[in-house]
């Protein structure tokens, strides 16, 4: 076999491969795959913080309200102005959720960061931002509900929205120290040393 000539193995050349963490390949798609939702989430999350940056109380005071008495004096703080910007807000929120999902599930499955053998830790960092998407959207639902009615109705709705977000924000904290964990792990991981040049082929 001619020395320049390409192995039978070799990846194609629209699926290079990198090396991940862990030393094995990580194909060009996943790569991709992976960019694609984090940039899509990162612009989703900066156009609303620039939509709710308008509110004042911040809106984890009407996320984090586990009374209705609580829940109804933000609302009267924000007054109608306040509260269009957080009904108009909903339009982009209730995709949020399945964006960051997808963010969350890619950048575990389709990278080597958390390898499967780590069990209930992998599993664990894999479905917590899905499973805080499907709490963000019971949140916006009740809230959503909450402000159409009459104000000062809430009864059981607004514990039950305030222990949604406070999930939601805790998976998202559990996510957020578990990937930084991880890239502190791999960042400082002493390079592997290549072993000895191959000798020539007569």
């Amino acid at each position: 076999m001619p020395l320049n000539a390409p192995a039978a193995d070799s990846a194609p050349p629209d699926e290079t491969p990198a090396t991940g963490p862990a030393g094995t390949a990580v194909p060009r798609a996943s790569r991709a795959l992976v960019a694609l939702a984090t940039l899509a989430f990162a612009l989703s999350q900066a156009n609303l913080a620039r939509l709710l940056a308008p509110l004042d109380p911040s809106i984890f005071a009407l996320q984090l309200a586990f009374t209705p008495e609580a829940f109804w004096r933000v609302v009267d703080a924000w007054g109608p102005t306040g509260v269009a910007v957080y009904r108009a807000h909903f339009t982009f929120d209730n995709l949020h959720p399945f964006l960051y999902g997808a963010f969350g599930y890619l950048a575990v499955s389709r990278t080597r960061l958390f390898p499967r053998s780590a069990g209930r830790l992998y599993h664990g960092v894999l479905l917590a931002l899905p499973v805080a998407g499907l709490c963000d959207l019971a949140e916006n639902g009740i809230h959503a509900w909450l402000l159409a009615h009459a104000h000062g109705t809430g009864g059981l709705l607004v514990p039950l929205s305030g222990t949604c977000s406070l999930l939601k924000w805790g998976l998202a904290l559990f996510f957020t120290l578990a990937l930084a964990g991880r890239l502190l792990v791999v960042l400082t991981r002493p390079a592997t040393r290549p072993g000895p040049p191959a000798p020539p082929i007569p």
